[in-house]
């Protein structure tokens, strides 16, 4: 793929971040169906609208030099368009993990670095109308993300120029990274690429999380899923999944230390090896590691995730 090429998917990308920043009802609701739209809540969508009105600053600014610097002038609240800004962020280190696990693999198939590029790009574009509509990243509260976003990436747009199968794969693996489990026996090529872009999505989950989950840190109730800040407390069913080196479900949980322990039970389920070197070298597995209560059940946690880290 060349500059030029990744130049224009980019530009695409952040300009439909800041379209749904300025409120734009066509990019807000690009993907959603009548009833979704109808039983959304909108709260950000209205309150930027609102904010708008009151302003009388005539039409909404939608210059692409405007959306480069991710809504600068955004007319949503102060934490809505934090929360949003959180998604950009996240999408260009997940690009950049997928990017470099897409290397790491040998005997790679023809346009495999092309389609992870285009995967990761945008992995979470459905995230920008979904937090506009229904003020949450929960997909259980609102509408499937990553299904979503694959249907915004078959509407207009630089992919349009792609070929059928980049396209088509692009898109199964969007739809498909947020999945608890994968459907078995997926084509070869999509199974690569969907497990590079998971790992490369749950990489900067511990990034993202970690700065939100330490001790007496900053708080932001949206990514941490206003998870009980009880610092002595977890649900057993974490720490056994940990233990059990299987993938804990994140819908039981109910403390911060919980999420800390759904990211470590990811470790032993990383699809591509070099994950591990990527989280080892990041130092971030450890922080939370540090971070979790002295006991003699995270000792054991801790144990497992470093013989985890090294498998």
């Amino acid at each position: 793929m060349t500059l030029k090429e990744r130049k224009r998917h980019t530009e695409w990308f952040l300009d439909f971040a800041g379209r749904c920043c300025a409120a734009d009802e066509a990019a807000c609701g690009c993907g959603l169906n009548a009833r979704q739209r109808e039983i959304s809540a909108g709260l950000p969508l209205e309150r930027a609208r609102a904010a708008h009105r009151a302003s009388g600053s005539g039409e909404l600014d939608f210059r692409p030099d405007v959306v480069k610097k991710v809504g600068a002038r955004s007319i949503l609240a102060a934490q809505d368009f934090e929360n949003m800004s959180l998604k950009v962020e996240h999408t260009f280190y997940v690009l950049d993990n997928a990017l470099e696990l897409a290397r790491a693999v040998p005997d790679a198939f023809p346009d495999m670095e092309r389609v992870c590029f285009l995967a990761a790009l945008y992995h979470d574009i459905g995230r920008f109308p979904q937090y506009m509509r229904y003020a949450t990243f929960q997909d259980a509260q609102s509408v499937n993300h990553g299904f979503l976003g694959s249907k915004i990436m078959g509407g207009p747009g630089p992919l349009r120029e792609e070929t059928p199968f980049v396209r088509g794969l692009a898109r199964a693996a969007v739809c498909l990274h947020n999945k608890f489990t994968l459907p078995r026996a997926l084509p070869p090529a999509l199974s690569l690429v969907t497990g590079i872009l998971r790992d490369a999505d749950k990489l900067d989950i511990f990034r993202v999380v970690s700065a939100y989950t330490r001790p007496g840190g900053k708080r932001n109730s949206v990514v941490t899923k206003n998870l009980e800040d009880e610092p002595m407390r977890w649900t057993p069913g974490f720490v056994d999944a940990v233990l059990s080196r299987r993938p804990a479900n994140a819908r039981s949980a109910r403390y911060l230390n919980d999420f800390c322990l759904l990211l470590c039970s990811w470790i032993p389920t990383f699809n591509i090896p070099h994950s591990r070197t990527i989280l080892l070298q990041s130092g971030l597995v450890r922080t939370i590691l540090a971070d979790l209560p002295d006991a003699p059940e995270m000792d054991a946690v801790r144990r497992t995730v470093e013989a985890a880290l090294q498998w």
